[in-house]
């Protein structure tokens, strides 16, 4: 019979009993119980007392229990007959089961000369060590127990009688040894005939346990997850039945719901089937494993069922017969144990699982990284706080919905966590405990919400803070630029408000990325910028600050990326004579700058590789030659300032890095460089709105990489584009605008623009 649902035995269920001492520390009790018909039940109290903390234990109680029991593999290891005490009234001798038993059951009382008034001398009982018995036979066992009560009927004196005054005639040595020849006989059908029993019994039970294998049949096959299978004694058995009363097996798999077992869909049901039915290791059935393997083989056969093993880009060995240590690739992926055979490492990254994650993770007691990035996980995130070990959880780009546990944040050992790139991701993070362990923390592209907790500041390890794109709301807690090991904040795309805190000097060392764009912070740039001497990035775009942009911050020696774009600064352009080699980007777009285009060109380091001063419609100026020193430049827009003069050519030309080259928007004249056509990379070209004038150069065609063309609303240039971007030629051209409206005004002919425009009526009609 499975585990689940057995009652314990009270002590009614002792009372119709007899003592039997045995060779063993304890009595064995011999049980009449005439209810099940199935004979009596032999018992030691040791041997349960002995497996009452045993993994395997089977209370062997209530009574509908079995006449004999084995172990759970189905091994028999002795086999003791008790044999009744042969009786025929025509013989000349009677047997026993030895000849002590004989003399004692039949001799006279010299002081009553009563017959069969002393206990019987039974010989004593083998007992098998791990708990097995043989079955006593019924009648006998009974008429033991009228003997030990004094209750004869008139049929059993008689026959003791006849047995007395026969037995003087079996002293001689022949009749002696009659008897115990015929003994010996009893003893061996006795023992043949119980072994045998014992075996088909035993495989019954085992075929019902395992859901019938072999040759069991239909009855025999409903195993432990069919809710509506019976027991011994008939009752009908459920997983979670009488939890409270069974310290056994099923205290196992306490992260397993019934619901989950009894549903042969679940995950849960089928890699327990597999576990009993299937698992050529036969290590839940064998007996011999720890509570740990059988948990972690289950939980790992959970795993595979729950992610649709079956699709994985590669197995691993998964539910091969081998240790679960062995299911790996023996490189990276897979599950990895430590010295103790207990899995530490479960890596599945980009093996294409899909499905959830099941509950039944927090078998892995011992399990400190957890990897399975870069799959179709869908689903919720399990509640890990058992895995007390856990280091490293990476579950980066997946479908994962619902609200994330907060004890992932609180983990004791926890150090990384990676949540990013799952959208559907929910919950706030919470107050983070003391003595917090934490070092990376990235919730990038979730959902995550509530307002930031001051407690991140007992993080003391924290390096990386990744909450980009969330909706965290309310002020950036000053502590968090008091961590001492932070390197990179990355606080963009939320909707977060107040002042930006000052920056202690602590932090200057250390901290290498600020992101804080994408919120609706206010104020000024904060002070003490001047000591972070390793940042790399300093973005605080698209909020509301103000003031003027101050030398400290673009002479930061290690500065790369100054994006400030979309705020509300004004004052001069910074300059950047004194800016670090380093610095590759500069964002100051969409602002209220002044000063001139020309004095930045003159000195700002080469190394730049994006410029971007657009919409700063007071800036002046003109786009000078000494633009050709940029050799690294890849972006370079000044649309929609108040520019003049024309595009240096010559300048231009070696330029062959820009993919994005933009002046629409302001006051530039004369014609339009040939030298343009020497911009190999050049992918994106926008001169409209401008004072253009002359023929569109042919030039424009040896642009291979060209994609975007505007030339729109220059009222004096003039020409044919068909032959250069319409006609076959080599260009790709997705998006090509220009004035060839059909109207007076018209320029320039274009069969294959995407949009024609009207400079007289200041309009653009779709081709």
């Amino acid at each position: 019979m499975p585990w689940f649902g057995r009652k314990k035995k009270t002590q009614d269920d002792f009372a119709n009993s007899i003592e039997v001492h045995s060779h063993g520390p304890s009595p064995v009790l011999i049980s009449f119980d005439e209810g099940d018909g199935e004979g009596p039940k032999i018992e030691n109290p040791w041997v349960d007392q002995r497996h009452s903390k045993g993994r395997f234990r089977r209370l062997v109680g209530g009574r509908g229990a079995a006449a004999a029991r084995s172990d759970l593999s189905g091994n028999i290891q002795h086999i003791y007959p008790v044999v009744e005490s042969t009786i025929s009234q025509n013989d000349e001798c009677c047997c026993a089961v030895g000849d002590s038993m004989v003399d004692s059951l039949y001799a006279e009382d010299p002081t009553t000369g009563q017959i069969g008034d002393q206990e019987p001398s039974v010989p004593p009982l083998p007992m098998d060590p791990s708990g097995g018995a043989a079955a006593l036979d019924l009648r006998s066992a009974r008429r033991m127990e009228s003997i030990r009560d004094g209750e004869e009927s008139e049929d059993e004196s008689s026959r003791k009688k006849h047995c007395l005054a026969n037995k003087s005639l079996s002293r001689p040595t022949i009749n002696k040894a009659c008897v115990l020849i015929t003994c010996l006989c009893f003893l061996i059908a006795a023992f043949v005939a119980t072994l045998v029993t014992l075996i088909k019994r035993n495989k019954a039970r085992s075929a019902s346990l395992v859901g019938g294998t072999g040759n069991s049949t239909s009855a025999e096959s409903d195993n432990i997850f069919n809710t509506t299978a019976s027991g011994d004694n008939g009752e009908s058995l459920n997983p979670n039945d009488n939890q409270d009363e069974t310290d056994g097996v099923d205290d196992t798999f306490v992260y397993t719901s019934a619901t989950a077992l009894s549903d042969q869909e679940s995950p849960q049901w089928k890699a327990m089937d597999w576990l009993l039915n299937n698992d050529e290791s036969r290590l839940f059935l064998s007996g011999g494993a720890s509570r740990t393997e059988i948990q972690e083989r289950f939980g790992a056969a959970t795993l595979y069922f729950a992610t649709k093993g079956n699709g994985w880009s590669s197995d691993l060995g998964f539910l091969s017969g081998g240790s679960i240590c062995s299911w790996n690739d023996g490189e990276s992926l897979g599950i990895f144990c430590n010295e103790m055979g207990a899995a530490e490492k479960i890596n599945l990254a980009s093996n294409n699982l899909s499905g959830s994650m099941p509950n039944e993770l927090k078998y892995f007691s011992s399990l400190k990284t957890l990897y399975l990035y870069y799959n179709e996980l869908t689903g919720s995130i399990p509640d890990l706080s058992p895995l007390t070990s856990l280091e490293e959880i990476d579950l980066d780009t997946n479908s994962l919905a619902g609200d994330v546990p907060g004890s992932l944040f609180n983990l004791p050992n926890i150090r990384y966590l990676y949540l990013l790139y799952n959208k559907g991701l929910t919950g706030s993070i919470p107050n983070i405990q003391d003595q917090s362990r934490l070092e990376r923390i990235s919730l990038f592209q979730c959902s995550f919400f509530g307002s930031l907790p001051s407690s991140l500041g007992k993080a003391s390890g924290l390096e990386l803070l990744q909450l980009k794109n969330n909706a965290f709301t309310g002020t950036i807690p000053s502590e968090i630029f008091g961590l001492p090991k932070l390197e990179t904040l990355g606080l963009h795309g939320n909707r977060l408000t107040g002042f930006i805190p000052s920056i202690p000097e602590s932090l200057g060392t250390t901290l290498v990325s600020l992101s804080l764009g994408g919120n609706q912070l206010q104020g000024p740039i904060p002070d003490g910028l001047a000591g972070l001497v390793n940042l790399e990035l300093f973005s605080v775009h698209e909020n509301k600050l103000t003031g003027s942009i101050g030398s400290e911050l673009v002479q930061l020696p290690a500065l790369q990326g100054l994006w400030l774009f979309d705020n509300k600064f004004t004052g001069t352009l910074p300059d950047l004579s004194s800016s670090p080699s380093t610095l590759a980007e500069l964002y100051l777009n969409g602002n209220e700058l002044t000063g001139n285009l020309e004095d930045l060109l003159a000195t700002a380091p080469s190394s730049l590789e994006t410029i971007d001063l657009s919409q700063n419609s007071r800036l002046q100026g003109s786009i000078s030659t000494e633009i050709g020193r940029f050799t690294s430049l890849k972006s370079f827009n000044v649309s929609y300032c108040s520019l003049d003069g024309s595009l240096p050519g010559s300048s231009l030309g070696p330029l062959a890095s820009v993919e994005l080259l933009a002046v629409a928007g302001n006051e530039l004249s004369n014609t339009i460089p040939s030298e343009i056509g020497k911009m190999q990379a050049l992918r994106v070209l926008d001169l409209s709105r401008n004072a253009f004038s002359g023929d569109i150069p042919s030039e424009i065609r040896n642009l291979s990489s060209l994609a975007s063309l505007d030339v729109s609303y220059n009222p004096f240039l003039s020409g044919n584009l068909n032959p250069i971007i319409c006609d076959g030629g080599t260009i790709d051209i997705t998006t090509a605008v220009a004035d060839c409206a059909d109207d007076f005004m018209t320029t320039v002919k274009c069969d294959c623009c995407t949009a024609c425009c009207s400079p007289s009526y200041e309009q653009c009609f779709a081709a």
